[in-house]
């Protein structure tokens, strides 16, 4: 399942409504996700993954172009 996200507080919201087992963030947001509260409040709920980023996209780009 894919969660549209409009705010950084949603994270937990839905990660306890949807029951998230995985919750994937790219590796850019790595190191300040791990500091923020809300990596506190689901690192033990779910697996927090990491994706490598994909050279060559960008979704700021993707996103104007739609």
């Amino acid at each position: 399942m894919v969660i549209p996200e409009h705010t950084m507080a949603q994270k937990v919201e839905d990660i306890n409504r949807y029951h998230v087992d995985i919750f994937l963030l790219g590796d850019d947001y790595a190191e300040a996700f791990l500091k923020m509260p809300e990596y506190e409040q689901i690192k033990d709920i779910c697996k927090v993954v990491f994706l490598p980023r994909t050279p060559n996209i960008s979704t700021t780009l993707l996103k104007e172009k739609l």
